[in-house]
């Protein structure tokens, strides 16, 4: 690992220019952009971290104390419509393909390796409940990386008050 150089270089637009330009020889882009370059020849995905990284919560959904306080009915109801959008994503992947192609920009063909990569794994949870050893994980790297002076019960800014069938 000291051979490799970690630097900051931005977002996923700046990673790609900096790949283009040789500026960096390797990136940690998203899914849709890695797909994207690399159907174009420009690039090779050397990993792909959900094959390294099991015990991982990539997809959370917040909301203030003060939001949970004073508007639950919205947020039940946008939880709920997150649930429901998922589960129309996966028993439509036409429309969701075509959605996602416009939404990414990016050709059809990549927009369907996108779908077929997320959408059928456990990319995006299907019930929103969070495993306690996930979040042990979290506290652990968040300590890592320096986020947190030390580990911290994180399941006390975890509520499945909004959930289906709560």
């Amino acid at each position: 690992m000291s051979e490799i150089k970690r630097v900051a270089v931005g977002d996923t637009p700046a990673r790609v220019a900096a790949l283009r330009t040789r500026a960096v020889d390797a990136a940690v882009i998203d899914i849709a952009a890695a797909l994207d370059l690399q159907e174009r020849g420009e690039v090779k995905i050397l990993l792909n971290f959900g094959d390294l990284i099991k015990t991982f919560q990539n997809q959370i959904i917040f909301a203030s104390d003060q939001a949970i306080k004073d508007k639950p009915d919205a947020i039940g109801k946008f939880v709920k419509s997150w649930f429901e959008t998922l589960a129309y994503a996966k028993s439509h992947k036409a429309e969701t393909v075509a959605f996602a192609q416009r939404a990414l920009s990016v050709r059809e063909s990549v927009a369907v390796k996108v779908y077929d990569q997320l959408i059928p794994s456990d990319f995006f949870s299907s019930d929103g409940r969070i495993d306690p050893q996930t979040l042990a994980v979290m506290t652990k790297s968040f300590v890592e990386l320096k986020l947190l002076a030390r580990e911290q019960d994180l399941s006390q800014f975890v509520t499945d008050k909004f959930l289906p069938g709560k």
